[in-house]
């Protein structure tokens, strides 16, 4: 299954509409406001305009559940504007990854600094 990333306004009863990250999945079409911080699911093309494609990225085997909260992390990551991103799915892929792994490192080192306790002190 593949997702289609791309930048967007959103229309919306104002003039001015909002900017957004967007992706074209099999299950619909998802939004990310950064002036929200949400996802605006249920858009069609006609609620968006001046549609910019980023890239595609292939997240095949995954089930609907794992896809969507990929498809809105990626969304949310901020990893569609930076540079090198355009129309290269594995660069995304790679940076989602990345960002993870650091994450995780991150969370076990204050894990381990939590559970280090001091030797006793010797007389």
């Amino acid at each position: 299954m593949n997702a289609d990333f791309f930048r967007a306004v959103l229309k919306e009863n104002s003039a001015s509409g909002a900017q957004v990250w967007c992706a074209i999945t099999p299950f619909g079409i998802r939004a990310f406001r950064e002036d929200r911080d949400d996802i605006v699911l249920d858009l069609t093309m006609n609620d968006l305009a001046g549609a910019e494609s980023i890239v595609t990225v292939d997240l095949s085997g995954l089930d609907r559940d794992l896809f969507e909260a990929i498809v809105d992390l990626i969304l949310k990551s901020g990893l569609l504007g930076k540079p090198g991103v355009r129309h290269k799915g594995d660069a995304v892929l790679f940076m989602l990854t990345n960002e993870a792994l650091h994450a995780l490192n991150q969370v076990m080192r204050e894990e381990e600094a939590e559970s280090y306790t001091e030797p006793p002190a010797s007389t």
